[in-house]
């Protein structure tokens, strides 16, 4: 089987999505041979327009089009992108992928805003609409998400596939946590939607604890280092085992983020079976339960402020912390995303 990818992979590009890329093609690598045409987006560029921006995506589409003239494919497979330029870019592949077709078309949607996306404005809704007549499967996160978009697509083509972690296999195995220190961690990319600014803010009440951050800086660096204070570092990117061992060691990981998928940082904490603290977007309730007792509201800093106060409180931290871990290696470990995985693209391991 021969499956031509488009997007941005880890570790030449850092995100969310680029590291559920990288999963994804190293699981279908093993049964299948994929061409890979990378897309590269600085973090400074993110929510950008701009003409280096649009002449390496057209260099990339004339890419797409060339491969898919010169060899066989069964699949062609992205991501969709929702922004107004994402779901362009994602159009203008799909149509160059689709002249020649590829075998099937396989989109992955990997955002929990589908619905406000498409409502939000009707050229949206037209882009859609023109994405989807040419797409023949889509990849979703979740099963409740496969059933919000049986209202865009036909649900029989449509395939729940949860993310996992990329390292699972590579990072030791850590104790069971019965401590916990005052000291909290945030890890993402420096951009305000992820809530680094409202995390920040929250700390500068009156909190008897610490916060180290660390993520790609996009032009914020000199900004973000003046807020720093003694209980508040604001670090470079973190990865590989360190990366793991700072997760691991903190109290609980915190994520204020605006809007979300299915993030892979809160299941790398589950995975290390570190606490979160988080907002309730996107599809997190489904990683964490509607129940879980540590969410806050989006762009709150006091009601973050809180939640931190009620962690610090809260008694029972390492019964938590082994339901996080259990439930991650029950649902969201390698084995059942690669099962999932392979049904979508019909692989027979």
């Amino acid at each position: 089987m021969k499956i031509l990818f488009f997007g941005e992979l880890y570790p030449n590009v850092v995100h969310g999505v680029s590291i559920a890329n990288r999963l994804n093609i190293d699981s279908l690598s093993s049964s299948a041979e994929i061409d890979i045409i990378q897309e590269q987006t600085r973090v400074d560029s993110i929510g950008q327009a701009s003409f280096v921006k649009f002449t390496t995506l057209f260099s990339s589409i004339s890419r797409i089009w060339k491969q898919s003239r010169t060899k066989e494919y069964q699949f062609f497979y992205m991501v969709v992108s929702l922004s107004l330029l994402g779901i362009f870019k994602t159009l203008i592949a799909l149509y160059f992928a689709s002249i020649k077709p590829p075998g099937l078309i396989v989109i992955h949607l990997h955002r929990g805003d589908f619905n406000l996306f498409y409502k939000r404005h009707w050229i949206n809704r037209v882009l859609v609409w023109l994405c989807f007549r040419r797409v023949d499967r889509l990849i979703v996160l979740s099963e409740n998400q496969k059933q919000e978009m049986a209202g865009y697509f036909p649900v029989d083509s449509i395939y729940a596939v949860e993310n996992s972690v990329l390292e699972e296999k590579s990072v030791p195995i850590f104790p069971d946590k019965t401590t916990f220190s005052n000291q909290f961690v945030f890890i993402s990319n420096y951009i305000k939607a992820k809530g680094i600014y409202d995390l920040v803010s929250a700390f500068s009440y009156s909190i008897e604890a610490s916060l180290e951050c660390y993520g790609a800086f996009n032009d914020n660096e000199l900004q973000l280092k003046a807020l720093q204070t003694d209980n508040v570092k604001v670090n470079s990117s973190i990865g590989g085992l360190a990366k793991f061992e700072v997760i691991y060691n903190a109290g609980a990981l915190i994520l204020p983020s605006w809007n979300e998928g299915q993030p892979t940082i809160i299941l790398e904490a589950m995975m290390m079976g570190t606490p979160v603290l988080t907002t309730k977007v996107g599809l997190i309730t489904e990683l964490l339960g509607e129940d879980y007792p540590f969410y806050f509201e989006p762009r709150e800093p006091q009601d973050l402020a809180a939640c931190i106060i009620r962690f610090l409180q809260y008694e029972d931290k390492a019964e938590l912390s082994k339901k996080m871990k259990e439930c991650y290696f029950d649902f969201y470990s390698q084995a059942s995303h690669k099962e999932k995985l392979f049904k979508a693209f019909g692989i027979s391991e």
